[in-house]
C-alpha cells in the first residue's frame, strides 16, 4: 500500500505502528522460509524416508499447518492486524482521503493568489470597457464635427491599433529587464487616462488622430497582464487562467458599446471622461491591491532601453526565420494567408458599417451602432466561451471554418442592400456568428500542423499578421467606401469567401489531414490542444515528406 506524505503528529505515530507491524511479519516470513529450507535438506539427506515423508509432509504442510498456523496466525496476526492495521489504515486512509478532497479544493486557492489575479483581471476588464465605449462614438464624431471622409475615419481607427501593436512588441521586454510588471502596468494605465482626457479636447481631425495614436501606445499593456498571470499562477492552473482572458474581452465588449450608446448624447467628451474614470479606477486598484509579481535583478540603462528592439523575441515579429519556416510548408502558408485575409475583411467592416449607417440608413445613429456591437460581443462570448467546445467535438474544425467564415462573407456582401433596421440587425447578427469561428479554429489548425519547437514562432507570426490586418483593414475599407459605398463591403465579403476557398483548394484534401489526426488518435477538446504524437505517420513528418501540395 502506498502511503501519502504524513503531515500531523498523530499520523506519524500511526505510520510507525504500521511499519513496526510490517517488520514483524517480515521476520515471521523469514523464519518460515528457514523452516522450509531445513525440511528440504532433511528430505535430501534421507532419501529412503521420502515416500513416507511425502504424505506426512502433505499432511503437515497442508492440513496440519493450516490448523496449527492459521489459529496462531489468526490469534496473533489477524486480531492484531485488525486491531492495528484496519483501524490504523482507516485512520490513515479516511483522514487522508478527506484531506485530499479538501486539499484539491483548497490547494488551488492556497497556491493561486486570488487578490492579485482578480486585480489583474479587473484592471484589464475596465480598460477594455473603456476602449469599447468609444467604438460607436468616434466615427460619428469625426464625420459630424470635422466632416471627415471615409479614408480619414479609417486612419483614426488604424492609429490606435498601430501604436498599440508597436508598444506591445517591447513593453513585455521592458517589464522583464528594467521596470518590473507593476510599475510598467501603472505607467500604462496612467498613460491611458491622460490619453483619454486629451482626446476629449481634440479641436481638429489631426489632433484626434494623434491623440488616438498616443492613447493606443499605452494600450499595449495586455502583454504585461499575460506575463503577470504566468508569474503568480502555478503551471498546472496556468492554461485555465489564461483562457479567462477571452471571457474578460467578451464581457467587456458587451458592456462597453452599451455604455457608449447611452453616452452618445454627450458626444466625445462624455465618452472620454467615462472611459478615463474607469481606467483611473483600474489604476487605483492596481496601486493598492496588486503586488509586484516579478523583481528585476539588474536594471537596464537608458541606452539599453533605446536599443530594446534588438532584444524583441522572434515570436513578436514577422522575421526571416518565421517566413522561412512558412516557405518550407505551403500548407501553413495557406493557413496564415487565410487568417490575414479574413481579419482584413472583418476589421474593414468596423469602419464601413458606421459610414453606411451615417450616410444611407435613416433612423440609425451611434446609439443603435452601440447596441449592435453589444449584440456582436454577446455572440462572440457565447460561441467562443461556451459553444466552441461542443461544436469542435461534433464537427471538424475545417468544416466550421469553410462554412461559417464564407457565410459571414456572403452576409457582408448583402448588407448594403438592407433597407430596414430589422434587416440590418439580422445581417450583423449573422456576420458576427460567422466571425466568431475565425480566430479559435484557424489558430488551432495552425498549432496542429506545426512542430512543437517552431510553434511559438509560427503562432507569433499569426498574431503579428492579425495586428497588421487591423492596420490595413480600416484604411482600405475607408478608401474603398469613398470610391463606392458598396465596394468596401464587396471586397470584405470576397476576402472571407476566399478564405473558405483557400482552406479547401489543395491537391491533398483537407479531409486527408483530418484522417491523419484520427489515425493518431488526436481529439480536439475545449481548452486542450494536444501535441502531435511521434509516430511514423504523424502530421509533421507527413508535411515535411510531401512536396506536392
Amino acid at each position: 500500500m502506498n502511503y501519502p506524505k504524513i503531515d500531523t503528529e498523530e499520523e506519524i505515530e500511526i505510520n510507525s505502528i504500521v511499519i513496526e507491524e510490517k517488520r514483524k511479519r517480515k521476520i515471521k516470513g523469514n523464519s518460515k522460509g528457514k523452516m522450509i529450507k531445513n525440511s528440504n535438506q532433511n528430505s535430501i539427506e534421507n532419501p529412503k524416508e521420502n515416500p513416507k515423508e511425502n504424505p506426512n509432509e502433505k499432511s503437515k504442510e497442508n492440513p496440519n499447518e493450516n490448523p496449527k498456523e492459521n489459529p496462531n496466525e489468526k490469534s496473533k496476526e489477524n486480531p492484531n492486524e485488525k486491531s492495528k492495521e484496519n483501524p490504523n489504515e482507516k485512520s490513515i486512509e479516511n483522514p487522508k482521503e478527506k484531506s485530499k478532497k479538501k486539499s484539491k479544493k483548497k490547494k488551488e486557492g492556497s497556491e493561486v493568489p486570488k487578490i492579485e489575479v482578480l486585480t489583474i483581471y479587473f484592471c484589464l476588464f475596465l480598460s477594455i470597457v473603456a476602449f469599447s465605449i468609444l467604438i460607436p462614438i468616434i466615427p460619428f464624431y469625426a464625420l459630424k464635427k470635422f466632416g471627415a471622409n471615409a479614408l480619414e475615419v479609417g486612419v483614426i481607427e488604424a492609429a490606435y491599433s498601430g501604436t498599440q501593436f508597436i508598444s506591445s512588441l517591447f513593453l513585455g521586454v521592458l517589464s522583464d529587464k528594467s521596470f518590473g510588471r507593476k510599475k510598467l502596468l501603472l505607467i500604462c494605465l496612467f498613460g491611458l487616462v491622460v490619453g483619454l482626457v486629451i482626446t476629449s479636447f481634440s479641436q481638429t481631425l489631426t489632433q484626434l488622430i494623434l491623440f488616438r495614436g498616443f492613447t493606443g501606445f499605452f494600450g499595449g499593456f495586455i502583454s504585461i497582464t499575460n506575463a503577470m498571470i504566468t508569474d503568480v499562477v502555478p503551471i498546472q492552473y496556468r492554461a485555465r487562467y489564461l483562457g479567462l482572458f477571452g471571457a474578460v474581452f467578451g464581457i467587456a465588449f458587451v458592456i462597453g458599446p452599451t455604455i457608449g450608446s447611452a453616452l452618445s448624447k454627450w458626444e466625445l467628451k462624455g465618452a472620454c471622461y467615462s472611459s478615463a474614470i474607469l481606467t483611473l479606477m483600474g489604476f487605483i486598484f492596481a496601486l493598492i491591491f496588486l503586488k509586484e509579481t516579478y523583481v528585476v535583478k539588474k536594471k537596464m540603462k537608458f541606452k539599453q532601453i533605446v536599443a530594446i528592439a534588438e532584444e524583441i523575441p522572434v515570436e513578436g515579429l514577422t522575421t526571416f526565420k518565421a517566413i522561412g519556416l512558412l516557405l518550407k510548408r505551403p500548407f501553413l502558408v495557406r493557413f496564415q494567408l487565410s487568417f490575414f485575409f479574413a481579419n482584413v475583411g472583418f476589421t474593414g467592416l468596423m469602419v464601413t458599417y458606421p459610414l453606411l449607417v451615417f450616410k444611407l440608413r435613416i433612423g440609425l445613429d451611434e446609439s443603435n451602432i452601440g447596441y449592435i456591437y453589444m449584440m456582436n460581443g454577446f455572440v462572440l462570448l457565447l460561441i467562443q466561451g461556451a459553444a466552441m467546445g461542443v461544436l469542435s467535438k461534433k464537427f471538424h474544425l475545417q468544416t466550421l471554418v469553410y462554412i461559417m467564415v464564407p457565410f459571414g462573407g456572403i452576409m457582408i456582401i448583402i448588407l448594403p442592400e438592407a433597407k430596414t433596421q430589422s434587416t440590418d440587425i439580422l445581417m450583423m447578427f449573422l456576420i458576427s456568428l460567422g466571425s466568431s469561428f475565425l480566430h479559435p479554429c484557424l489558430m488551432a489548425l495552425i498549432s496542429f500542423t506545426t512542430k512543437t519547437t517552431d510553434r511559438g514562432t509560427i503562432m507569433g507570426l499569426a498574431q503579428s499578421s492579425g495586428a497588421l490586418s487591423r492596420l490595413i483593414g480600416p484604411i482600405a475599407g475607408g478608401a474603398l467606401f469613398d470610391v463606392n459605398y458598396r465596394l468596401g463591403f464587396w471586397i470584405s465579403g470576397g476576402l472571407l469567401i476566399l478564405t473558405g476557398i483557400m482552406m479547401c483548394g489543395s491537391k491533398i484534401s483537407f479531409m486527408k489531414i483530418i484522417k491523419e489526426f484520427e489515425m493518431n488518435d488526436i481529439k480536439i477538446e475545449e481548452g486542450n490542444l494536444p501535441e502531435l504524437p511521434k509516430k511514423p505517420h504523424s502530421i509533421n513528418e507527413w508535411l515535411e515528406s510531401s512536396d506536392d501540395f
